[in-house]
């Protein structure tokens, strides 16, 4: 039998609590919250909900059930049988407040937009904020019996280096939608050896579609249409949503396939890297979040690239792992470029800022600015 998560856990939520649930990749968080929604039943111990609770639950990642479905679509399920007709109008103030532009709204999208209630009793979010580690670690200053729970591993990347100084050029290429709607033109562009390029933008300018666009003609050179690659630029890549790591695979498997190593040098670096002897002989499929960021930041390093391309990086990541990974970046003077909207991430490893804005792409000097922007919108 596999050892508890955790155990002895006495907790009561009040009305107007709101709970940070603080732990390094792998320690049950994802679970716990799944125990309170009633996804799942915990092993021992009673767990008691007030009548009439409603629970609104935002997973890690979009449920396969939603992919193929648009943001109205999705949202207008959320309203009650019987107000499906005349209470349509909200479904337009709820796309509203969460900044969907209107061209994209009858698009199928991998929107987070699963159980989201008109009228939730309580929402559960897992936060992820250096807030909460500042906090946490006055209160662990100041126990009794302080106790630290950090990640196991230690992220790592490399950079091969080239002698090229242009990476990649940019000719006025197009960005589109899977449709092939233009979203914007890059006008002409050098990505450079050391450039750390961040994207701003809200959502649903074509932060990712850019992504695409560049990370295409490296990998198929054929296909390149008005950008030109570098022929010893050696891509490592990773997205939203760790697609290149596939589920049905386990993590020794892939690294001691993919890699060319045998069975126990791929369990050694796996366990270097904060994948731990007891999950790496499971599918990938129904590992932790974190836990799957991490094989991905292994399979980065191991890939041996001279240009990063990364898409929300931090998304899954543990503080620690976000700040490892912001050492390595740094450390090894990659070149990349990624989209995030972690500001302190952002701040800490830009040092050239594209903003995408009014279908166009331009060069900012820092991203205060689009920050506040942000922010007034908010308010």
């Amino acid at each position: 039998m596999s050892a508890p998560l955790f155990s002895n856990l006495d907790l009561t939520i009040g009305s107007g609590d709101r709970l940070g649930i603080v732990a390094a990749n792998g320690r049950g968080k994802s679970t716990l919250l799944k125990c309170l929604t009633g996804e799942m039943e915990p092993t021992s111990g009673d767990m008691t909900r007030t009548r009439g609770l409603r629970i609104g639950h935002v997973e890690q990642s979009v449920p396969p059930a939603l992919l193929g479905r648009t943001f109205q679509q999705v949202v207008a399920d959320a309203l009650p049988a019987e107000q499906a007709d005349s209470e349509m109008w909200r479904v337009d103030v709820v796309l509203d407040s969460l900044d969907v532009p209107e061209d994209m709204r009858g698009r199928k999208q991998a929107a987070k937009l699963n159980n989201i209630g008109m009228n939730s009793g309580s929402d559960l979010l897992t936060v992820k904020t250096r807030q909460l580690k500042d906090r946490a670690e006055k209160l662990e200053d100041a126990a009794v019996a302080a106790h630290r729970e950090r990640s196991a591993g230690t992220i790592r990347l490399a950079n091969r280096g080239t002698h090229a100084k242009v990476l990649i050029t940019l000719d006025d290429a197009a960005v589109e939608t899977p449709d092939g709607t233009l979203l914007f033109r890059t006008g002409r562009r050098h990505i450079c050896q050391g450039d750390r390029i961040v994207l701003l933008g809200r959502n649903g300018v074509g932060k990712s579609r850019f992504v695409t666009l560049i990370r295409n003609p490296i990998l198929e050179p054929e296909t390149a249409e008005n950008v030109k690659v570098t022929p010893s630029t050696v891509l490592g890549y990773s997205d939203q949503a760790l697609s290149g790591i596939s589920g049905d695979d386990t993590p020794v498997a892939m690294v001691s396939r993919r890699h060319d190593v045998g069975e126990q040098r791929a369990r050694s670096l796996l366990a270097g890297a904060g994948v731990s002897i007891d999950v790496q002989e499971r599918k990938i499929g129904v590992l932790s979040g974190g836990q799957k960021a991490r094989l991905m930041m292994l399979a980065l390093r191991l890939a041996d690239p001279n240009f990063y391309l990364l898409d929300e990086p931090t998304n899954h990541l543990d503080i620690d792992g976000q700040e490892a990974l912001e050492a390595e970046l740094l450390a090894h003077e990659a070149s990349c470029v990624l989209a995030s909207h972690d500001r302190s991430f952002i701040r800490a490893i830009g040092n050239r800022f594209w903003l995408i804005e009014k279908r166009k792409l331009t060069e900012v000097d820092d991203p205060e600015d689009f920050f506040r922007q942000v922010a007034q919108a908010a308010a």
